[in-house]
């Protein structure tokens, strides 16, 4: 994840797969953030769309 003046961007690189999520900070109008034990979600409203990015921990 980073964040700049002009926007908010999340870059996840898979095994097989990249995938990008591009917020221009404009846009955005409101972030969520939600834990468990296992999993974690960041929400991102922006132009009345919302995106979740979810993370996975690994258990030890």
């Amino acid at each position: 994840m980073a964040l700049t003046n002009m926007r908010l961007v999340f870059v996840r690189h898979g095994m097989m797969s990249q995938k990008l999520e591009d917020f221009p900070r404009i846009n955005i109008s409101s972030v969520q953030w939600s834990a468990g034990t296992l999993m974690a979600t960041l929400s991102v409203f922006a132009s009345g769309n919302r995106a979740d990015i979810k993370s996975w921990r690994r258990s030890r």
